[in-house]
């Protein structure tokens, strides 16, 4: 019996003590009116988030703490405006403020809260400057990402690694790096570099056969002279960019970018199988300008090195001069026909006819570069080419006889080979024309 007494006067006083007995504001007593269930409410019942979307101050929010919202269905569970509620009002009504008039007027934790919040929201720095570092950082380095007029010298009122980031965010927005610069420390100036968002394509590298981080470094205009190794050990090592790691990629980019084919013997030369060295050379030689003497010293690594130069010139000779069977001369011809590795950005039809002979990788070439239906390409040097490969006769005769129409050429009529009806109707047409004119 005592035991049971005791139970029920600590239930009481729990009950009690929950219960706000201090008279609401007439603003309150409006909310608590509008926030009643009226339909299916089981007892009396008030919807806790309907205050809290309601409340304009934060001292209303205080008002509510201890007042009945309700019971469970069965009437087991009361439920009441309790510190949660409380901590949830405080954050709604931060979060519908526009301006920091209320700021001050909630408790200390939330008041920095509300600085904070409002400062990101309406990109007003001046609203975070006098709060605890950990908000102030927060609030500055988020305007930084979102607002291009942000100064430099707000950035310079964090500590040292937010303040490189907000350097980096401030290159990021307005797309120039040289505000990375703007920071004493070398070591400050290339973190700030590799903090700059990179915006990479996923499958950039397969697509375009050049290191990722290559195309960025001259899309971001970076100082040659500063960057270097230290910016790749800030990229993450197990990430992977198609099939080789994140930073080897990178490693292999500075080499291209610092025209240095010494910088590739920094890349392993057997990972996963591949000689990611070499990879490097062929890349960095395709790139810059190189000559062909430039490879030899590299020794048992000349052969990547070389087929770069040779790319990298578009040189037909060269590949003549370096390769002693015609099938390597023919590939590699084709390879600078079709812009095989995206260096030269177009494609061009007369290199093929460089190619000596007939065979796959003039077939190739010629269909890779060919268009029947560009009039560019009625031209009587395009039919003469098309003409010296069996795959390409029929549209070789029927390029002599556009141009034969086009021009009124009686002569390309007469280079029309193994197709008497085209030929016959290309010479009366022309020669009708002729009369025609006159």
């Amino acid at each position: 019996m005592v035991l049971i007494s005791v139970i029920f006067l600590i239930s009481a006083c729990s009950e009690q003590s929950l219960t706000n007995n201090a008279p609401l504001s007439s603003s309150s007593e409006d909310i608590l009116e509008q926030c009643k269930c009226t339909k299916d409410c089981y007892g009396e019942k008030i919807y806790g988030y309907c205050i809290h979307k309601n409340v304009e101050t934060p001292q209303q929010c205080k008002e509510f703490v201890g007042i009945y919202l309700g019971q469970s269905y069965d009437a087991s569970v009361k439920y009441y405006f309790d510190d949660k509620h409380l901590d949830t009002c405080y954050n709604s009504l931060i979060s519908r403020q526009t301006d920091v008039k209320l700021c001050a007027d909630f408790p200390e934790d939330y008041s920095f809260v509300c600085f904070n919040d409002v400062g990101k929201r309406t990109l007003t720095p001046e609203y975070c400057k006098d709060i605890p570092y950990s908000f102030k950082s927060d609030c500055y380095l988020h305007i930084s990402e979102n607002d291009a007029d942000f100064g430099l010298n707000l950035c310079d009122e964090l500590d040292r690694q937010d303040r490189v980031t907000c350097y980096a965010n401030k290159a990021t927005l307005n797309e120039d790096s040289t505000i990375c610069l703007e920071l004493e420390d070398d070591s400050d100036k290339i973190n700030c570099y590799s903090q700059i968002d990179e915006n990479f394509e996923p499958k950039f590298e397969r697509q375009n056969y050049v290191p990722i981080y290559y195309n960025w470094f001259v899309e971001a205009d970076f100082d040659k002279n500063l960057i270097n190794e230290s910016y790749c050990e800030f990229e993450n090592t197990d990430i992977k960019v198609d099939e080789i790691r994140r930073n080897d990629s990178c490693y292999m980019s500075l080499a291209m970018y610092h025209s240095d084919l010494d910088e590739c013997y920094n890349l392993p030369t057997n990972f996963l199988g591949q000689n990611l060295a070499r990879k490097c050379l062929f890349y960095t030689a395709m790139w810059n300008d190189f000559e062909i003497s430039d490879c030899d010293r590299l020794g048992i690594d000349f052969k990547e090195c070389r087929e770069g130069v040779i790319l990298s010139k578009r040189s037909p000779e060269l590949c003549r001069e370096s390769y002693e069977s015609p099938t390597q001369q023919g590939d590699c011809i084709h390879k600078l026909a079709i812009d095989y590795y995206g260096v030269y950005r177009n494609r061009d039809f007369f290199l093929c006819g460089e190619i000596e002979g007939q065979g796959k990788y003039k077939n190739e070439c010629l269909s890779k570069t060919y268009d029947e239906n560009d009039v560019d390409f009625q031209t009587k040097e395009v039919c003469d080419i098309l003409s010296t490969t069996n795959d390409f006769l029929s549209l070789a005769m029927k390029c002599y006889y556009n141009v034969a129409l086009k021009n009124l050429d009686l002569d390309s009529c007469e280079q029309i080979d193994g197709h008497d009806t085209l030929k016959t109707d290309c010479k009366e047409r022309v020669e009708k024309a002729l009369e025609k004119e006159k």
